[in-house]
């Protein structure tokens, strides 16, 4: 069985991939993994000198290292997953797979003092409301999709809003209408129904109205000076 027994450094971190994490992620000036932890304390204010902001530190740094390393792991999917047998597949798939729901446990974990530092922000009335976020956490574990019954979506910073926006973060949806993640899973299964071993090589796309459909349809096959002569039913 092949074997990816290689760590990766903390100094040998690509910072390229660790600054999707980043706060700043468009405008950051950092060049090594300090720094963007360094950077993301002053971006929120906390003081890196306390017991807080050190253990605060400590966490940010594993994840700017692990978000690197797991974009070598998918580099290394990429290149050798079809030289691989069906054994390395399986031991490849379900390796993977634990590393997901460590971190789920990691979120889950930290909804502890994060639900704790939110409820203490309340002024005694109620008027706090409920926040969501680490609500869906143990979504993660279901056998079948979870349908997302909501118009809307929070973030954490405005420039990974202003990507969301420009549709460069796909983890970050804007308006249900246009995505969801209920959405994704249906093309996701669509896709592995329809193409099978090609499923790699193809993208399935699903609406919330008729309209948004044909509209779609419609601009994937005109171009401009187009006629297009339809009945009075569509």
């Amino acid at each position: 069985m092949q074997s990816e027994n290689k760590f990766q450094n903390s100094t040998d971190v690509d910072v390229t991939h660790a600054k999707v994490l980043s706060p700043k992620r468009n405008t950051t000036q950092a060049e090594t993994t300090q720094a963007l932890v360094e950077e993301q304390l002053s971006h929120f204010g906390i003081n890196a000198e306390s017991d807080y902001g050190r253990a605060l530190a400590n966490t940010a740094h594993h994840l700017y290292g692990a978000q690197a390393s797991v974009m070598q792991l998918w580099d290394i999917t990429s290149n050798t997953l079809q030289g691989l047998d069906k054994e390395d597949r399986l031991a490849y798939f379900n390796a993977k797979k634990f590393l997901s729901f460590q971190i789920a446990k990691i979120l889950d974990t930290l909804q502890n003092p994060f639900r704790a530092t939110y409820q203490s922000l309340s002024s005694g009335n109620g008027s706090q409301g409920h926040y969501p976020l680490f609500d869906n956490v143990t979504a993660l574990f279901s056998a079948t999709p979870v349908v997302v019954r909501t118009a809307t979506y929070v973030y954490a910073c405005t420039e990974w809003v202003d990507d969301a926006f420009q549709g460069k973060e796909f983890t970050h949806q804007i308006y249900s209408r246009l995505l969801n993640p209920t959405n994704i899973s249906l093309a996701n299964a669509i896709v592995d129904m329809e193409a099978g071993p090609y499923a790699a090589e193809y993208l399935a796309w699903n609406f919330n109205s008729g309209m948004a459909a044909i509209d779609a349809c419609l601009s994937n096959v005109l171009s401009h000076g187009d006629v297009l002569i339809v009945s009075r039913n569509v």
